[in-house]
C-alpha cells in the first residue's frame, strides 16, 4: 500500500513540474542597425514587465528563455526602445532604428557648436552657480573641482594667473588649454 502511495505521489509531482515549464521557450535572435545592417553589440533584451534579461554579444546575438507569449523590449543608447512580441517564435531578427532626437542634440564647445553625433572628444559641463559660490578673484581658480581631469595650481604669488591642466601635462607642444 505504501509503495502505491509513493508512486502516485511521485507521479503527481512530475506532472506539476511538467505543467510549470510548459509555456517557456528559448528564443535566439540578432539585433541589427536598421540603417547599416550592422549588429548592435551590448543592446539590452528584456522580457517586458520582468527583470529577466540579457545583453547582445559582439555579433548582436542573444539567447533568452521566456514564455511563448512574452514581449521582448530592446534598448540601447542612441536608439529608440523597441517592443517585439515573441508569439511562440524561437528565431528573431530585430531591426533597430537610431533615435533622431538624441542624435541631433547640439553641444556648445569652446570653438563653436557641434551636433552630439559628430562630437569625438570628451565634454564636461561646468555649473556656473557652483563657480559663483567659490570666493576667488580668478575665474581659472573657480574651475578647480568643477570638471573631472581639470587641475588648477596656483604659484602663491599675488596677481599671478594659476596654471590650468587638463588630464595632466602629457602633450606635444604647449600644455596650456585653450579657453576664453
Amino acid at each position: 500500500m505504501k509503495t502505491h502511495l509513493l508512486v502516485l505521489f511521485s507521479f503527481l509531482l512530475f506532472q506539476i513540474n511538467v505543467f510549470a515549464q510548459e509555456g517557456d521557450i528559448i528564443v535566439r535572435g540578432k539585433v541589427i542597425d536598421a540603417d547599416s545592417g550592422m549588429p548592435v553589440p551590448s543592446a539590452n533584451v528584456i522580457e517586458k514587465g520582468t527583470s529577466n534579461g540579457v545583453m547582445t554579444d559582439f555579433d548582436g546575438e542573444f539567447t533568452i528563455e521566456v514564455p511563448a507569449n512574452a514581449v521582448l523590449q530592446i534598448s540601447y543608447i542612441g536608439y529608440s526602445t523597441t517592443d517585439i512580441p515573441v508569439n511562440g517564435q524561437t528565431e528573431l531578427t530585430i531591426s533597430f532604428s537610431p533615435e533622431a532626437s538624441s542624435l541631433d542634440e547640439v553641444i556648445v564647445v569652446g570653438y563653436g557648436t557641434q551636433r552630439k553625433i559628430d562630437l569625438t572628444g570628451a565634454v564636461s559641463v561646468v555649473d556656473m552657480e557652483a563657480m559663483a559660490r567659490q570666493p576667488s578673484a580668478q575665474v581659472a581658480e573657480q574651475l578647480q573641482g568643477q570638471a573631472s581631469g581639470v587641475t588648477v595650481a596656483s604659484s602663491g604669488q599675488p596677481g599671478e594667473a594659476p596654471q590650468v591642466r587638463i588630464r595632466g601635462i602629457n602633450t606635444f607642444g604647449s600644455s596650456n588649454p585653450l579657453y576664453s
